[in-house]
């Protein structure tokens, strides 16, 4: 198990000297290079999958991945290694509904941000673009069933649906945490 939690630790630093390096001028030299070329075989794939922005957010994206990738593969693996597999069932059952419950909070936070920024009619800046690239699609699919006279208030529905989701999972892990 240790040999995950350094391999995960050697990621963090990779992407973190990422970020450091061209704030304190070291953007150039091998060591740059080394840390630019490893890192960028974590960052490229992440990148693909983010809307465009002005702002790379794959190295955060990244970091957020990693430690949820570890947060919930090490202990299933370290139960299924123990031979607990009724364990690795439960566990990974509720590592599923935390990473939805996760999700949701991401969500909302997004969906809030939309709101706010649409009522202040912000400007048309990387952050607007990003968070009209990310709730385009959650929007459209709730716009179709809502009829006409409520299609303006199409954010506000999206953020009900996600915080019913939200409770409705918390719940689900509570019960779920009960049961086991």
């Amino acid at each position: 198990m240790r040999v995950f939690q350094l391999f995960h630790t050697l990621l963090v630093i990779l992407i973190f000297a990422r970020l450091i390096m061209p704030l304190l001028g070291m953007n150039h030299g091998q060591l740059y290079s080394s840390v630019y070329f490893y890192s960028e075989k974590i960052l490229a794939p992440v990148r693909k999958l983010l809307p465009r922005s002005s702002i790379d957010w794959s190295p955060f994206v990244a970091l957020i991945l990693l430690n949820l990738i570890m947060s919930f593969l090490l202990p299933v693996i370290t139960l299924a290694v123990q031979g607990d597999f009724e364990g690795v069932m439960y566990l990974s059952a509720a590592n599923i509904l935390s990473l939805i419950s996760s999700i949701s909070t991401f969500f909302m936070i997004i969906v809030i941000v939309k709101i706010v920024n649409d009522h202040v009619n912000g400007q048309y800046s990387g952050l607007t673009h990003f968070i009209n690239s990310i709730t385009l699609k959650p929007m459209r699919f709730v716009r179709q069933y809502l009829p006409n006279n409520i299609k303006k208030y199409t954010a506000w529905v999206l953020l009900a649906l996600i915080i019913v989701l939200k409770i409705v999972t918390q719940r689900s892990i509570e019960n779920f945490l009960l049961n086991f």
